[in-house]
């Protein structure tokens, strides 16, 4: 009979704590949730699945998982954290509450169990300050989802906190799959190497970052290039806080188009080269000349063509540039005519003596 008692009551606490009319959170060491109630579920927007993978940091304004040992440590030596402030829904809008937070020890573990409610308290001119923060959120939001970009948010351990529809529709993901997630997951090795050797202290020293480009890999399995622009918080010893991010997809269209301008000079060359047709002749002096292409093509020496306009000069230097050791770079051509006499010397062999 004791046992069902017991049993009634612990059931009764369970669901009391289910329906009470305040948020009940529980938070490990780490800062990670690990249980919520319903009502702060309702709270803020989540599932009690999507605010597993979330730390505490990422919700309450002002506080940073850089300090979390510091507020943890608190909570150890005063067994009591108040805080007053904001609480970030997973809207984006941001709901003033008061938490109470005390140190729980459940057998072996300690743990953080906050209570929370929606602040009462209003100052004057707050109603119309709120509402039109609320509108400025609201149109911020609208723009965020709706930016026709990849859009991100990660932490100073590089996890998720936030990302955009187009992002999420790129990716081929939902929502709840992302969150939490460190963004090393989504991209292929190579880059993980060259983020971490470049990005990385690029952003520590400077803050930002401006068109890298690497690759990401889509749920499906299809590697996709982009190029990032990204922006971070430090703090006052250059360590990353947050980091905000503008992923921009390379279309097949645009990499060509990028491609066809480094290669303008080449795709000149051969146009040029395909318009000029073969060398063809039988005759002695035509073989003399073939011999002497073979000839000079393997040594390094400097070879002076001589003849009259028209007669394949051109032609000759490029049989013996397709011959020589040198076949696979390109070969640059000058046009000694167009530069002005004074200037001959300098432009083919420098401006030094």
């Amino acid at each position: 009979m004791e046992i069902k008692i017991n049993s009634h009551r612990q059931h009764l606490s369970q669901y009391s704590i289910e329906q009470a009319p305040e948020g009940v959170f529980w938070v490990e060491p780490g800062g990670f949730f690990i249980k919520v109630n319903f009502r702060f579920c309702e709270q803020l927007g989540y599932s009690e699945e999507e605010l597993q993978a979330l730390h505490i940091c990422d919700l309450l304004t002002g506080w940073n998982k850089s300090r979390w040992s510091k507020r943890w440590q608190q909570l150890r030596n005063h067994h009591l954290i108040y805080y007053e402030g904001g609480l970030t829904t997973r809207l984006g809008n941001v709901v003033n509450v008061e938490i109470s937070a005390c140190l729980l020890k459940y057998g072996d573990e300690e743990l953080m169990c906050g209570f929370v409610r929606e602040s009462a308290r209003r100052h004057k001119g707050a109603e119309a300050l709120m509402a039109e923060l609320k509108e400025s959120v609201d149109r911020f939001r609208i723009l965020y989802n709706n930016a026709p970009v990849m859009l991100q948010a990660c932490d100073f351990e590089t996890r998720l906190f936030s990302v955009n529809q187009y992002w999420l529709q790129t990716m081929g993901y939902q929502w709840h799959e992302v969150i939490g997630r460190q963004t090393l997951e989504f991209m292929t090795e190579p880059t993980r190497k060259d983020v971490a050797r470049k990005v990385l202290p690029i952003l520590r020293q400077t803050g930002t970052i401006h068109d890298f480009e690497y690759q990401l890999i889509k749920k499906s399995g299809e590697v996709i290039d982009v190029a990032l622009t990204a922006v971070s918080d430090l703090d006052k010893d250059s360590r990353i806080i947050r980091t905000l991010s503008m992923l921009l997809p390379i279309s097949d269209r645009k990499r060509a188009e990028r491609l066809e301008s480094q290669n303008v000079y080449l795709r000149e060359e051969l146009i040029s080269e395909f318009s000029s047709g073969e060398i063809i002749g039988s005759s002695a002096p035509m073989q003399e000349v073939f011999r002497n292409i073979e000839m000079v093509a393997d040594t390094d020496s400097t070879v002076l063509l001589l003849g009259e306009t028209g007669t394949g000069k051109e032609l000759i230097a490029r049989a013996i540039h397709r011959r020589s050791n040198r076949k696979d770079g390109m070969m640059v051509k000058v046009n000694c005519g167009a530069l002005p006499s004074g200037l001959v010397e300098n432009e083919l062999f420098g401006h030094e003596k």
